[in-house]
């Protein structure tokens, strides 16, 4: 082709091109880029062990209420081949001088006949060498006194021996408190013709029902009645129906029953003690940011001050959400926005029953360390001297933010009837009463708790809790805002009473989020707990312990 020609094909192709340009064909343009994903995730890593057994009281009370009555003197006489102790004095001494020096055993001796002698003035303990032969000196002396068998006065007396050592130890001893009774005597009750009349088999199962009852009543970790028959020379005849009467009494004690005739001997050791030393087991832990609610929303789960409040509801409400007890009157805010309609106002420092006397803070105080003050749980009924008063694993502040009960354990329940327990929602960072499944990839905690050693008697752990969401928290000052408190909750039980009041420690950690900036520290999303950062909740022996937790000393914060 001549080059004229090609000249010509080229224009040609150039005036097409330019044509196509100026069509009426939209034009497209690049999307913008993504906004940079949240970065407000922070793991927590560590270790614990489980507590020393060796380190932790486990009382074992063991109360003898043994008749002396005159017929005694028959049934069981002082024995000359065994320096003359009774069957009954001798099974006495055979259990102090098995457990003499055990910590936290202590024993007790009460005789009956027409009346009634607490000999040991309740409870002694039999760790040192005097207090052993004291007690050794006791049982010697149980002997026949005469009179006749007043076995109500003596079992009215072996209530009162109990109640008063009950009230005396605080609420978690108790727990871990378990008593024995053993009940000796040869025959029936002599009724005493008062109106109405009294010493009956009647009233005296109805106060071996209610010794029984203060297990429940007084939630001790354990106690049991127990009856044995000392038959003598009874004829067989006239056995049946002393029998009858005692062996229901160890049945309304849900102890047991035992009948021992002339020669044989009277031995309780196999009654089977509990141990005095018991290892422990977790019964729960759980991660809790104190200034988030378990929801997808950040503003709707942002909660600077920690009062289960978001800081969006308190901008409606007019409260302060910087503050947890905006109107000073002992009642945190979201208490009082869910009382309103008893009264309460979450602006009105007069309606609720926190008034601090005169030299005396307690209405003001947590002693528990639940973070509840001691005026809140008198109101809500929750136990001003247990961290967990239903004993379900939750604290009780955790199960008044979620609005589970706090004194009744429905850690099993399904309020939202999603299929997972609430006290596993609670645990995981989702909500108990909103079937919130659709969420769970973005709020739910995750847990990896594994057990790595055995240390002596204590089981030990490491531990990742990964998914925690920081929030962009207001601050009472500029410097404490964007400031998180996470807190880690663990409760410990004895393996043998898995449903039973736990120990509890806590560890606390702080991390920092800045919304604005998408920025958190630390800035790798990783802290680190250790054993030593878990404190008790509380002590009531020494309130001043400088060991229980107050996150403004005990917290690990990011840097």
């Amino acid at each position: 082709m001549k080059k004229r020609q090609v000249e010509r094909v080229v224009l040609a192709l150039s005036a097409t091109t330019l044509l196509s340009a100026c069509s009426d064909a939209p034009l497209w343009k690049l999307a913008p880029e993504p906004p940079p994903p949240v970065d407000n995730i922070l793991r927590v890593a560590g270790n614990f062990c489980t507590q020393d057994p060796n380190t932790v009281l486990f009382p074992l009370k063991i109360l003898f209420v043994v008749d002396t009555s005159n017929s005694m003197g028959v049934t069981d006489p002082p024995n000359p081949a065994d320096a003359n102790y009774t069957n009954r004095g001798r099974s006495v001494v055979d259990i102090v001088t098995a457990l003499a020096g055990f910590p936290g055993v202590e024993i007790g001796i009460i005789t009956f006949s027409s009346g009634v002698n607490n000999e040991t003035s309740g409870f002694k303990p039999v760790g040192t060498a005097p207090e052993i032969a004291a007690m050794l000196q006791t049982a010697a002396n149980i002997a026949t006194t005469g009179g006749q068998t007043n076995i109500e006065a003596a079992l009215e007396t072996t209530y009162q021996v109990l109640i008063d050592d009950i009230t005396r130890a605080d609420d978690l001893l108790r727990a871990r408190s378990r008593y024995v009774v053993i009940f000796m005597s040869d025959g029936l009750p002599n009724p005493i013709t008062y109106d109405p009349p009294a010493n009956t088999p009647e009233q005296i199962f109805l106060l071996a029902e209610d010794i029984r009852d203060l297990e429940r009543t007084q939630r001790l970790s354990e106690l049991k009645l127990h009856s044995a028959y000392l038959s003598g020379t009874t004829p067989p005849r006239f056995q049946q129906e002393p029998i009858n009467f005692l062996r229901t009494i160890a049945e309304m004690g849900s102890g047991t029953f035992r009948n021992i005739a002339t020669g044989e001997k009277l031995n309780f050791l196999d009654i089977g003690f509990p141990t005095f030393r018991r290892v422990f087991q977790v019964k729960s832990f759980i991660a809790r940011n104190v200034n988030a609610r378990p929801l997808l929303d950040m503003d709707a789960a942002t909660d600077s001050d920690g009062d289960g409040l978001s800081d969006s509801e308190e901008d409606k409400l007019g409260t302060d959400p910087t503050n947890a007890d905006t109107d000073a009157d002992g009642f945190n805010d979201l208490l009082e926005v869910r009382l309103a309609a008893a009264g309460f106002d979450a602006l009105d420092g007069s309606d609720a029953d926190c008034q601090v006397a005169p030299g005396d803070d307690f209405n003001q105080r947590d002693d528990d360390g639940d973070g509840l003050r001691n005026c809140e749980e008198r109101f809500l009924g929750t136990n001003q001297r247990l961290f967990d008063t239903d004993a379900d694993g939750l604290s009780d502040r955790t199960e008044i933010m979620a609005q589970l009960s706090a004194v009744d354990d429905d850690f099993y329940g399904d309020l939202d009837r999603d299929g997972i327990a609430n006290g596993f929602e609670v645990r995981d960072n989702t909500n108990p009463r909103i079937d919130d499944r659709k969420d769970w990839g973005k709020i739910r905690y995750v847990y990896d708790v594994r057990e790595v050693e055995l240390r002596g008697s204590q089981i030990c752990y490491k531990f990742i809790v990964d998914n925690i969401q920081l929030m962009p928290s207001l601050g009472a000052t500029p410097e404490l805002a964007g400031w998180n408190e996470i807190h880690f909750i663990l409760g410990e039980v004895p393996q043998d009473d898995p449903k039973g009041v736990a120990d509890f420690r806590i560890a606390c950690v702080r991390a920092w989020f800045d919304r604005t900036r998408n920025v958190k520290r630390p800035t790798n999303g990783l802290l680190r707990l250790e054993e030593t950062d878990f404190k008790r909740n509380a002590n009531f022996a020494d309130p001043s312990d400088p060991e229980i937790f107050d996150p403004a000393r005990h917290c690990i914060t990011a840097s």
